[in-house]
């Protein structure tokens, strides 16, 4: 069911669905809940799952001209007080990981566990923040032509073309306004690195990396997994930067494994 909570005088929407335990999934850049409607269908037997439109993404408005990781953080945080509830575990996908990351630094009594989807506890380097910086720049003037671009190497075509998840995320950037797009860049180009937070994760830690994911190399994630105490590595072969459209099946199982042995 859609619903929304209000933010700062703004309406924040979501989707709830399911008793249990609370699991919150974060969906990435130029995404929106609905792409995590598989998973949602699949978790609603154990779970309660919740999925937020970020700040600037689906049908959720722009909050400022930068989101912020913390900011976006404070945002799910507003969603549990909302919700009545004092723990969640949280999941999320590349961009939502960040954000997943922000809130754990914030908010660590809160979370049940951490499930960090193809994302990455280390800040943008500095040609990854000049290439944000030029990003910006294109979008700016020509947004169709930088969502054209940035779709297709999300996913490994080795294996298979994924034309139809490839149109599905395309159409979600297409729909993202100008404005969220360059509040979304801004706020990843700015994160803090938070290798820390997983090193004193206080909680279970889950991280499933695609072994051709062409945006997060699978050796940070590797080195990254050593960090915490508590922590379970999932490398899916031949799978790119969206193991849950690439594999459904796969990621809904080792998702579902994890959640269930917190």
């Amino acid at each position: 069911m859609q619903k929304t909570f209000t933010y700062k005088n703004e309406e924040i929407s979501y989707s709830c669905q399911g008793k249990g335990a609370l699991v919150i999934l974060l969906h990435g850049f130029l995404e929106n809940k609905s792409i995590w409607n598989n998973t949602i269908s699949f978790l609603t037997n154990s779970f309660m799952v919740v999925a937020i439109d970020l700040p600037g993404h689906g049908s959720s408005p722009c909050l400022g001209y930068v989101h912020s990781m913390e900011l976006m953080a404070d945002v799910v945080n507003e969603l549990l007080k909302h919700l009545n509830k004092r723990k969640c575990h949280l999941v999320g996908h590349s961009m939502g990981g960040y954000v997943a990351l922000a809130f754990a630094e914030k908010y660590a009594d809160k979370i049940y566990s951490l499930s960090l989807i193809c994302s990455n506890a280390r800040a943008d380097n500095k040609q990854k923040k000049i290439d944000r910086t030029k990003a910006i720049q294109l979008v700016k003037t020509k947004k169709n032509l930088f969502v054209e671009a940035a779709i297709p190497p999300l996913f490994n075509t080795e294996q298979k073309n994924h034309m139809r998840a490839i149109n599905k995320i395309k159409k979600m950037a297409h729909d993202t306004s100008i404005q969220g797009t360059i509040a979304a860049l801004s706020g990843m180009r700015d994160r803090y690195e938070r290798e820390i937070v997983l090193k004193f994760a206080p909680y279970p830690v889950l991280i499933i990396a695609g072994e051709k994911d062409a945006i997060i190399p699978v050796q940070w994630l590797k080195e990254q997994s050593e960090l915490p105490e508590n922590c379970v590595l999932e490398i899916m072969e031949d799978i790119g930067h969206m193991p849950f459209l690439e594999d459904r099946i796969m990621f809904e199982t080792l998702l579902m494994r994890f959640l269930k042995g917190v």
